[in-house]
């Protein structure tokens, strides 16, 4: 992908500021956030958008790979009619980093370049997340690799009997992993050598890392199970 084609998506995230970036008050159906985002993604001149508690999602028809992510800082406190920041953005092996702890975009960074570093064969179970620049009203942006069906929404694979077992084994001896659920984990000595879904495991408890739940997991074009967000979320 051309360094240009970047270049051009952050320009045409200009217009938008961090006091844009907050969660905001949804009705029980969840209609006023989407239309919140909906008018965001208009700006950016985006052909969709999805949003969870701590990050935005922008897909353009120009990056055929990629998506665009920015943090969501903070919420909207109904209580006392007041807009609060995240606090709990920070990746726990991570000692040097220097990124505000409303931003899970850059603690997701934060691990994956942990794990090229530390752990590089695990590097494939992950999601890519690169920062790209801000924009000049301080409005970090990010990309990562295009992870178009989740598992919530895409659970095509029959995982086989032996790697069944396996996860009966894990779940029965370690419990909760991350939010792994019996499937995903099924899925993985499926698809990856089981020594290194064993090291991925271990990776995710010394990490701390949580909130693996279906939506956070992915397919990519092959069929191989990766994890998409892995920033955690507490705050």
């Amino acid at each position: 992908m051309s360094q240009d084609n970047f270049k051009q998506i952050v320009n045409q995230f200009e217009s938008i500021y961090l006091s844009d970036l907050y969660d905001q008050e949804d009705s029980p159906d969840g209609v006023e956030g989407d239309i919140y985002w909906d008018d965001i993604m208009e700006r950016v001149h985006a052909n969709n958008v999805n949003y969870g508690a701590s990050k935005a999602v922008f897909w353009f028809n120009e990056l055929n790979d990629y998506v665009i992510k920015i943090p969501i800082i903070g919420d909207y406190d109904s209580f006392n009619e007041d807009y609060r920041d995240y606090t709990g953005a920070h990746f726990s092996l991570d000692t040097k980093s220097d990124y505000e702890d409303w931003d899970y975009c850059a603690a997701e960074e934060s691990i994956y370049n942990y794990i090229k570093t530390h752990n590089p064969h695990l590097a494939k179970f992950f999601a890519a997340v690169f920062y790209l620049d801000s924009n000049s009203h301080g409005v970090p942006i990010y990309a990562a690799e295009k992870i178009d069906r989740t598992l919530h929404n895409s659970r095509f694979l029959e995982a086989s009997d032996n790697s069944k077992h396996k996860a009966d084994e894990i779940r029965n001896a370690y419990g909760y992993i991350g939010g792994l659920g019996h499937y995903a984990i099924s899925l993985f000595y499926d698809q990856y050598p089981e020594n290194e879904v064993n090291e991925l495991l271990n990776f995710i408890i010394d990490a701390g890392i949580d909130d693996l739940h279906g939506a956070n997991l992915g397919f990519t074009d092959d069929d191989k199970l990766v994890i998409i967000d892995y920033s955690n979320f507490d705050s």
